[in-house]
């Protein structure tokens, strides 16, 4: 099982570092949506309970929103509340913080010839209603506009997700130009995808030791290594760096959800109650509490029922909404906490559709397998082959796949 997160450092740089939804991870923002369909909220829509009046991010915001009520096409004004405001959706993981940026970019959203910044920001949006092609699109105009390493790793992002890898190198190439520190943690993303996990340890056990890592950016290549770690079924180092990256940012809610993955393979009951102890005071983080779900139903524990019923009810809501966004995450509970593998096998394949993760390779192997059709799990399969993907878990996965 893996991941997904987002962080912004001091360079201003956005640090699309994605996992597999289940346990490791690639370049991805959180896995949040402006609106469940994709539409600007007004405005002046009520939509979520702001801060204090007293704390500065708010006053900050709130200035900025009295200078666009004033002139709505202050674009210096809108992209920076945009930008403010995907920064708190990263942190909170409440969807309606990235509503709140594209109704900031709504007088520009529409624009026939937007500037690079507010392509770079509207891609990713985009890229968090999982419209890669879109997204791509944007930053493809973007770097036509401007030379920017934040773009090419946004780019760089959204083609690893996509599974084009060469495409990625190459983005990831173009940040290491400038960045050298952020575009090492994303050329190692690439190599832990493609067979040369080993390689990508060394390169992020060099990136450590230096000096170059600012301590914004220390957990995030924390986090890169227990993906590599992952990879090559280090389970002990990959927990470690986890740990030390959730000692660095408590709230960094991608290596929280890593660390529950890897609790969760590791299956016994010492793992599994840790898996549920990391739910604690992290309740309203929806991928958080499937993990917790998913381990309480496999430790009998007494919260298996309430956390289930939690998420059906979300899943419910969402589905109301006309919501496809989440595909991974209901394959997953359909699969592991329902138990249904006939009913998580179609939402598999519509994931591996869109999404071309290590998590997805997996998920889509395990449901066609439990659901008695292995030849329905041949994509990812060719997937995984043709990459070169190294996990152990896949790997025992695919010779019940036909070839």
């Amino acid at each position: 099982m893996e991941a997904a997160r987002t962080s912004w450092g001091a360079t201003g740089v956005l640090f699309a570092a994605v996992g597999l939804v289940i346990a490791s991870g690639f370049f991805r923002p959180p896995e949040v949506a402006a609106d469940a369909r994709g539409e600007v909220p007004a405005a002046s829509a009520v939509l979520l309970t702001v801060a204090p009046r007293s704390d500065p991010a708010e006053a900050g915001r709130r200035a900025l929103r009295d200078r666009l009520s004033r002139n709505p096409r202050d674009e210096e004004a809108a992209t920076a509340l945009a930008e403010r405001c995907i920064m708190q959706a990263r942190k909170t993981r409440d969807p309606r913080w990235l509503g709140q940026a594209q109704a900031a970019l709504g007088p520009f959203w529409s624009d026939a010839d937007p500037s690079a910044e507010v392509l770079l920001l509207r891609a990713t949006i985009r890229q968090s209603l999982h419209a890669f092609p879109e997204a791509l699109t944007d930053l493809d105009r973007a770097t036509r506009l401007r030379a920017d390493p934040q773009i090419e790793l946004t780019r760089a992002t959204v083609l690893a997700i996509l599974g084009r890898f060469e495409e990625a190198r190459e983005a990831c190439t173009k940040v290491s130009a400038r960045l050298p520190v952020v575009g090492a943690g994303c050329t190692a993303q690439i190599e832990a995808a493609t067979g040369s996990a080993r390689p990508a340890v060394s390169r992020l056990d060099a990136v450590l030791a230096g000096a170059g890592a600012a301590t914004e950016e220390i957990p995030w290549l924390l986090s890169l290594r227990a993906e590599a770690h992952l990879r090559l079924g280090d389970r002990g180092a990959a927990r470690s760096d986890l740990l030390r990256a959730l000692a660095g940012d408590p709230q960094d809610a991608y290596s929280r959800i890593l660390l529950q993955d890897t609790h969760i393979d590791e299956a016994n009951e010492q793992s599994l109650a840790a898996a549920i102890a990391l739910t604690v005071g992290h309740e309203n983080d929806d991928a958080v509490m499937l993990r917790g779900a998913i381990a309480a139903k496999r430790a009998h524990h007494p919260q298996a029922d309430v956390f289930a019923r939690e998420l059906r009810e979300k899943q419910q809501a969402a589905r109301d909404r006309g919501d496809t966004v989440h595909r991974r995450e209901e394959a997953l509970f359909a699969l592991h906490v329902d138990g249904d593998a006939v009913k998580a096998l179609p939402l598999a394949e519509a994931n591996f559709g869109v999404q071309k993760e290590p998590a997805d390779v997996r998920l889509l192997l395990e449901a066609a397998i439990a659901a008695h059709e292995p030849l329905r799990g041949k994509p990812a399969a060719d997937f995984a082959r043709k990459t070169k993907l190294e996990d152990p878990v896949i790997a025992a996965l695919l010779p019940q796949v036909p070839q």
